[in-house]
């Protein structure tokens, strides 16, 4: 019963980082097809909520080394589309905040869109990993599946508690 709820868990992990890549391509497709650029509230919900997402998945990864083990476990297609994704991600980010082309915005989307792209892309490793091929012994996957949900737990406490002005010393 305790497996079920946790691979119930680590399938909700997975759906809300697939929803998190689509979310980061948002900003990316208007920008090619020229549309006019969402708002820095977006960027700011996209980045709090890669955050929030990739703290509980980072409790899954095997030895912290996300790229050795967890991609290996992609299919060929697959890991080349992630790859793709933080070069793309990662390059838009460097290019928006390192050259004349960032429009002098406070919060960019674009480049917070890249940045969580690369991020959520090798994010959506992890729990893919964990759940294919079963490179975790059960106990183990359980007790990571705790430790998980303590983290998306303090990290939800953290966001409420900084939503309803409980640390206004941290705020601009």
């Amino acid at each position: 019963m305790i497996a079920k709820c946790a691979r119930a868990y680590v399938v909700a992990l997975l759906v809300a980082e697939r929803l998190l890549v689509a979310s980061s391509l948002l900003p990316q497709m208007r920008f090619l097809i020229g549309a006019h650029p969402l708002g820095a509230e977006y960027g700011q919900a996209l980045l709090v909520g890669s955050l929030k997402a990739g703290l509980p998945v980072a409790c899954f990864a095997k030895n912290n080394r996300i790229v050795k083990n967890e991609l290996k476990s992609y299919p060929n297609w697959l890991r080349g589309m992630v790859i793709a994704f933080c070069v793309y991600g990662f390059a838009v980010m460097f290019i928006r905040t390192a050259s004349f082309f960032n429009p002098g915005l406070p919060m960019d989307t674009l480049a917070v869109g890249g940045f969580t792209l690369g991020f959520d892309a090798l994010w959506l490793c992890v729990p893919y990993s964990v759940l294919r091929s079963g490179a975790i012994s059960e106990a183990e996957f359980i007790n990571r599946s705790r430790i998980s949900s303590i983290v998306a737990i303090l990290a939800t406490a953290i966001f409420i508690a900084s939503r309803a002005g409980g640390w206004r010393t941290l705020r601009p």
